[in-house]
């Protein structure tokens, strides 16, 4: 993750831009050293040298470091959103399961900017364990986005003129788990966790889930 360095323009909107930024830098500076050094390290000292502002701006924005691990929360969760929710197959997929799987390969971290956030996820989650409040913002956070996947796997299967399963629900819940433990995988073992081996484990998983059969790619049973 980069970090960005903000220029003050006198015009308004230029201002609220400027705002933005610094608040979105300091966030990005606040994940990364958690990722590096871990929450209890991560400090506002910390913090402000990395994003390169004062110490004062931080404090400022966030007043207290749970504010400041909520917003990196909702920064994370947002980037995983939009990557799940993000079409960028060149062909459409040729039926609904291979629409599924395109959807949350999608979700897997194969750079070091994504293996860097979910370093952040490893950090939060062992710190939540410890703290009934951030164990409930993530848990309310859980529950929206396992929702949301459920309605869209419902409207693939609608878009693909099929009748859903049942238990769809556990279904999406149980690809939602799978994501999570591949990527935990691809953060703490990247190099016997590679891409073509990730990808095959999903694939293999979905194919179980929605009762479709898949014969072998040569050269990788």
């Amino acid at each position: 993750m980069g970090t960005r360095h903000c220029q003050v323009h006198l015009e308004n909107t230029n201002v609220i831009n400027v705002v933005s930024d610094v608040r979105t830098d300091a966030i990005e500076a606040f994940i990364e050293c958690v990722s590096e050094v871990g929450i209890e390290k991560a400090t506002y000292r910390a913090v402000a040298a990395r994003a390169r502002v004062g110490l004062g701006t931080v404090q400022h924005y966030f007043s207290s470091k749970s504010a400041m691990i909520n917003e990196a929360l909702l920064v994370q969760h947002r980037a995983l959103r939009k990557r799940h929710e993000t079409t960028d197959a060149v062909a459409p997929p040729e039926n609904v399961t291979e629409a599924i799987k395109q959807r949350f390969a999608r979700t897997l971290h194969r750079t070091d900017d994504e293996r860097s956030m979910f370093s952040f996820y490893l950090e939060y989650w062992a710190h939540a364990s410890r703290d009934p409040e951030l164990r409930l913002f993530h848990h309310e956070l859980w529950e929206q986005f396992e929702a949301d996947v459920t309605a869209e796997l419902v409207a693939s299967f609608i878009d693909n003129g099929r009748e859903a399963p049942p238990h769809l629900a556990d279904i999406a819940a149980t690809l939602i788990a799978l994501i999570y433990g591949l990527n935990t995988n691809v953060a703490l073992h990247p190099r016997q966790y590679p891409s073509s081996r990730v990808l095959r484990i999903l694939e293999t998983v979905t194919d179980a889930l929605l009762g479709e059969s898949r014969e072998p790619v040569p050269g990788t049973a």
